[in-house]
Parts: structure tokens; sequence; C-alpha cells
């Protein structure tokens, strides 16, 4: 069976892939991109460790905590970058088709900042908390 936390991140890199919108923006998983001449704006996604909630009869339930973060040059940039985001993952329509027989059930967002305001590079952040259901095996 797979890790919940990686079949999480597969899915939210095809849902990206896939929406119009988000396809020509650029998504770096958990670290600034290697060659910085990839210009602005582009995205972080920054994830922690997945937690077991809990069980059903049919499987466990997961949480997970991701952050997006949108680097621009200035502040107000990183901001109207983030929107972009958020607009569509703060959705209540928003879903994810998972692999592996695992479910998306929701998705909340917990926190927004802007944290880097006044250095060479601004960012935004979204943080958000997604469950998901995975099969028992």
């Amino acid at each position: 069976m797979a890790d919940p936390l990686k079949t999480l991140i597969d899915g939210l890199k095809v849902h990206w892939d896939a929406n119009v919108t988000l396809s020509v923006l650029k998504l770096y998983l958990d670290e600034k991109p290697a060659d910085l001449s990839v210009g602005f704006p582009y995205y972080v996604l920054k994830l922690e460790p997945s937690t077991l909630l809990g069980y059903t009869s049919a499987g466990k339930i997961w949480n997970h905590t991701l952050e997006v973060r949108a680097y621009a040059a200035t502040t107000a940039v990183a901001g109207t970058a983030l929107e972009v985001v958020t607009d569509i993952y703060d959705a209540d329509a928003f879903t994810l088709t998972l692999a592996d027989s695992h479910k998306f059930t929701s998705s909340r967002r917990i926190q927004a900042a802007f944290p880097n305001a006044g250095k060479e590079v601004d960012s935004a952040l979204a943080r958000y908390r997604m469950q998901t259901w995975q099969p028992r095996t």
C-alpha cells in the first residue's frame, strides 16, 4: 500500500498540472529552485509529516498539513500570486483524485500570512490541513 503522504503529493502534482490556471505556474517541492533564473513568481510546496487521525471499519483517516508559498519581488506581487492558488484551493468544490484506492475527504485553510515583507524576496503563504482516507490492507 502506498504511503498516504506520497499519494497526496502525487495527487496534488497531477491536479496542479491539469488545472489550466495553475499549470503555467512554477511549483517546487520543499525547496527553492536550483536555478534562481526561473523568475518570479514561483511557488514552493512544504509538507509536514502526516498524522494518523483514526480508523474506520474499512480504512485509516490521515491528516496532512501543507504550506504553499508564493515568492516574488514585492509583497504585493507575492500576495497576488498566492491568491491565484487560494482561489482554487479554498473553493468548496476543490477535490483531488488519488491513486491506490485512497480518497480525498477534506481541505481547510488554517493560515495565511506575508512573513517576509521588506526582504529581497518577499513571500506569501497559505497553510492547509487536508484529510485523506486509506483502505485497510
